[in-house]
């Protein structure tokens, strides 16, 4: 019973305090309402709003594991094992709508490792890199920034890994102003005053100068590339034709020419003044297709590469393919590089 005092106290100022919150109208805050990343349907799937914005921004990407052997298709240099590469590619893109027209950006990071067990190096080499692929702004039809040159970007070489070994152009990427035209028609043409990249930026303050166009339907497509090179003051162009002739089969083919006879520029890049591509792709289950294609240039390389593309899940891809190169006895290439075959192994999760 000597307790019941030192209770009754706390039962007092307990009361007392609920008295005083009452009469001051303290009222705990409630939470912050959430806002629902809600989904962008106006520029295709996967894009989504930015929240408290109208901005919408799509995030994409792959990671991509390659196996290779033999010998060098680009070069004939014999592997003294096998090399191997890994990628994480990450684009980001996002569009919204202005009174000057569409508004979008895209940008485009790799990560790669690799593995060297060429026959220079017994012991093999892992290296490390990543680099900036592509990052630009468009408003509208107009693009600045760097971004895929236009004398390959409507250009199709096939689907297969080693589609360049005879080589289109010294650089992808390039820094640029251009304006793209597009019709409802299928017809979509490009302008572009073009920087370069690598070892083929441009001396002084002329760009390069390139056009482009390409005109799709259904039953295939036509493109064409011209490029004005202001280094070496000379110029090349390209011809593109895509034929679908089922749904599953279609052949393509594309022809070169440049007026300057040399690999040493920033477009026409294949041995000497012309080159052509050839090929075709079959689709001969809904999970896989087989593709096959040629190539030969002035200088007499000659390649050809064949792969099965196999898809078991969705946005899951199985490549095994097989090249094999030429390199034709004369002063451009070296006798010992004769014949090169390349074998590799993909695996590929698009996300």
């Amino acid at each position: 019973m000597r307790f019941l005092p030192y209770w009754g106290s706390v039962a007092v100022v307990v009361a007392a305090s609920s008295s005083v919150l009452a009469a001051d109208g303290i009222v705990a805050p409630e939470p912050d309402g959430v806002e629902y990343v809600r989904v962008c349907d106006a520029y295709g799937s996967g894009y989504f709003y930015i929240p408290g914005t109208e901005t919408c921004m799509n995030i994409s990407g792959y990671v991509r594991y390659t196996i290779q052997g033999g010998t060098d298709a680009y070069s004939g240099d014999r592997f003294g094992g096998w090399q191997n590469q890994s990628r994480f590619d990450l684009k980001i893109q996002t569009a919204s709508e202005t009174e000057l027209g569409t508004l979008k950006s895209y940008a485009e990071v790799r990560f790669n490792w690799g593995a060297d067990a060429s026959a220079t190096n017994t012991y093999g080499k892992g290296s490390e890199w990543d680099n900036l692929e592509y990052a630009y702004v468009t408003l509208g039809g107009f693009l600045a920034g760097y971004a895929p040159t236009a004398f390959t970007n409507y250009i199709y070489l096939g689907n297969v890994v080693n589609d360049d070994v005879v080589s289109q152009g010294n650089f992808t990427p390039t820094g640029q102003l251009s304006y793209t035209y597009t019709n409802s028609n299928g017809f979509t043409g490009v302008v572009a005053l073009e920087q370069g990249s690598g070892d083929y930026i441009i001396s002084g303050y002329t760009p390069y100068v390139v056009g482009s166009f390409e005109y799709t339907q259904s039953w295939g497509s036509i493109a064409a590339a011209a490029a004005y090179d202001s280094v070496i003051k000379g110029w090349s162009g390209q011809l593109n034709g895509v034929l679908n002739l089922t749904d599953e089969f279609s052949l393509w083919v594309v022809g070169g020419y440049s007026n300057k006879e040399t690999d040493n520029q920033a477009y026409g890049s294949w041995g000497g003044k012309w080159a052509v591509w050839g090929g075709a792709a079959y689709q001969f289950v809904e999970q896989a297709s087989f593709n096959i294609q040629g190539a030969k240039e002035d200088w007499g390389m000659l390649s050809v590469t064949a792969n099965v593309v196999y898809e078991p899940i969705k946005d899951f891809e199985i490549t095994p393919e097989v090249t094999w190169t030429r390199f034709k006895n004369n002063i451009h290439y070296d006798y010992e590089k004769r014949d090169a075959v390349q074998g590799l192994l993909r695996f590929k999760r698009k996300f």
